[in-house]
This record gives structure tokens, C-alpha cells and sequence, in this order.
């Protein structure tokens, strides 16, 4: 690692001053995350050690520790951000802020990275590991599957068209299928008019009949 003074100033001012994430002191400075971690870490052991010079050496070690510092044995240690929120008194934004730093020192930028860039969305991402897990399906299908989404979506597109096609159709079935009773009915209605028509037609021909040849049936009655 070949950083000067001078940038080495800034990052630290960048990081624990203007609160500037990992990713962002790296496009400023132009250096790699693991020497601004690097850099970091000697500022914080750098100002522990400063710390305790200034104390004296009355009463615990541990008593003049920074709150990061603190923080860092903890994690260490196991304990969860909760936890030490509790322990230390501290507000949870800045015990995050110390476990990623924690993380950094501990060269698990990457994770930090992932994190930072996922963070509420991390319990989505656990929940996708352990059913994978559960199910025993590897990471290569699962990201065939997230692949598949596009195609998933186009055909849930299509299924719909489809469904309000079968929806329309059924739709102008019923219209259709009223219409045709109503045909039906005027049929009937029509048949029956027209046998009524037969009927008075056949009397008033009969009486007709007789009108006009009476002769044929009082031969008939001789």
C-alpha cells in the first residue's frame, strides 16, 4: 500500500467526518477498498492507543476505548448489532454503521458491498437462500429461474388476453343465446297467429261455399 499523508487525511475525513460509504471514498481518492480499509484501521487503533495515552493508565482499558472500537470487540465476539446497541447505549444507525466498518476491517468488503447495496432487502435475499437450500436447488437455476421471469410475465400477459377473449366470447354466447329464445318465441308466437289465420280462413270459406252454391247441398239432403 503507497498512499500519502495527505490522502490519507482525506479518507479518514471522508469516512469518519462527512460519513461518505466505501464505495464513494474509492471513486474520490482513486484508491481500492481494501487500502482505504487499511487506512481506517490504523486511524482507529491509532486513536485508541491516543486515547488511552491521554487517560493515563487509571481503571480498565476497556473504559477508554472509542464506541467504535467497542463495537468491534463485540462483533467479534459474536454479538449481534442488537445486542451491542443495548451494551454500548449507541443508536442502531450508528452499530450498523460499525459492522460494516467491522466487516471492511475483517476483509469482507465484498459482503459489505452486497449488503450496503441490498440492505432492506436482505430478508428477501435469506429467505430465497434457505428455500434454495431447503429444495436443494443450486444457485445456476435459480438464476435460470430469475432469467425465466421475462418470459414468465409475457406468458401471464398472454394468459390474460386470452382469458378476456374467453370472457368476451362467453359474453356474446349469452347475448346470442338470448336472442335466439327470443326468435324462438316469435316463431311460436307467428305459427300460432297463422293457424288461427287457417282456421277462420276454412270457416269463412265454408260459409262462403254456402252462399254461393246452396243448390249443391239441398241436393245432397235429396
Amino acid at each position: 500500500m503507497n498512499i500519502d499523508e495527505e490522502t490519507k487525511r482525506k479518507i479518514i475525513d471522508l469516512r469518519i467526518q462527512q460519513k461518505k460509504k466505501i464505495r464513494e471514498i474509492v471513486s474520490e481518492v482513486g484508491k481500492s477498498s481494501r487500502d482505504i480499509t487499511i487506512v481506517l484501521r490504523e486511524h482507529v487503533i491509532q486513536q485508541g492507543q491516543t486515547t488511552m495515552d491521554d487517560k493515563g493508565k487509571d481503571g480498565s482499558a476497556q473504559d477508554y476505548l472509542l464506541p467504535n472500537v467497542k463495537a468491534y470487540k463485540l462483533f467479534d465476539e459474536g454479538k449481534d448489532p442488537l445486542e451491542i446497541a443495548a451494551e454500548l447505549n449507541l443508536p442502531g444507525l450508528q452499530v450498523q454503521q460499525f459492522y460494516v466498518e467491522y466487516l471492511n476491517m475483517r476483509r469482507m468488503h465484498k459482503l459489505v458491498i452486497i449488503y450496503q447495496e441490498i440492505q432492506d432487502s436482505i430478508g428477501y435475499f435469506l429467505k430465497l437462500f434457505r428455500l434454495g437450500k431447503e429444495k436443494g436447488v443450486t444457485p445456476e437455476q435459480i438464476i435460470k429461474l430469475v432469467q425465466m421471469a421475462d418470459s414468465i410475465h409475457k406468458l401471464q400477459d398472454k394468459l390474460r388476453n386470452i382469458e378476456g377473449k374467453v370472457l368476451d366470447i362467453s359474453r356474446r354466447k349469452s347475448v346470442d343465446l338470448e336472442r335466439l329464445k327470443d326468435l324462438h318465441d316469435e316463431t311460436e308466437a307467428a305459427q300460432e297467429k297463422l293457424n288461427l289465420i287457417n282456421k277462420t280462413f276454412e270457416v269463412k270459406y265454408e260459409e262462403l261455399k254456402e252462399v254461393m252454391f246452396p243448390s249443391t247441398k239441398a241436393t245432397e239432403l235429396c
